[in-house]
């Protein structure tokens, strides 16, 4: 299960992103989020990945 999800347009660039919360929980749920908060957490994962840690759908 993919935690979050960019949406792209016909140009190749991400104008939102589908995040789910609570996953596996009985209130799990999707909202969504503009580029600039993908692109933060997105950055914040790499950085993670880039420091050895393994960064999953559970991290």
């Amino acid at each position: 299960m993919e935690a979050f999800k960019p949406i792209i347009d016909d140009n190749g660039e991400v104008i939102a992103a589908k995040v789910l919360i609570y996953p596996g929980d009985y209130e799990e749920y999707y909202t969504f989020i503009t580029p600039e908060p993908y692109n933060a957490l997105r950055e914040w994962m790499d950085f993670r990945a880039s420091d050895g840690e393994v960064v999953t759908g559970e991290t």
